[in-house]
């Protein structure tokens, strides 16, 4: 069966039908996971060009102490981490991804 198209629509209980049986939930490479985690590596390139290069500028204008930033960390860090848990403590997504998600936590 070809696809709906604007010239060859499906119409009636067909197109009921590819509504149900469409799939609802989106994938996500493994490469742009890993790509999200590859921050960490440019940090600490970034905290090491500061200490050789910059005589610690950058650590200079930023907070000395975490309690500093505890309203940033309320508004924006501890939303993030709990829906990053529920998402990631989905069976569906630990199934899929165990094992990859095993190498990148051994890795780091």
């Amino acid at each position: 069966m070809d696809s709906p198209g604007p010239n060859n629509a499906v119409r009636g209980p067909e197109a009921r039908a590819l509504l149900v049986t469409a799939p609802s939930a989106a994938t996500i490479p493994f490469s742009t996971l890993l790509a999200v985690y590859a921050i960490t590596p440019v940090l600490l390139l970034l905290a090491a060009a500061d200490y050789l290069f910059f005589n610690g500028a950058i650590r200079s204008v930023l907070p000395a102490h975490p309690e500093d930033v505890f309203l940033f960390a309320l508004l924006f860090n501890i939303p993030h981490a709990v829906a990053s848990f529920f998402s990631f403590a989905d069976k569906e997504y630990l199934s899929f991804y165990r094992s990859k998600l095993f190498l990148v936590y051994l890795c780091c």
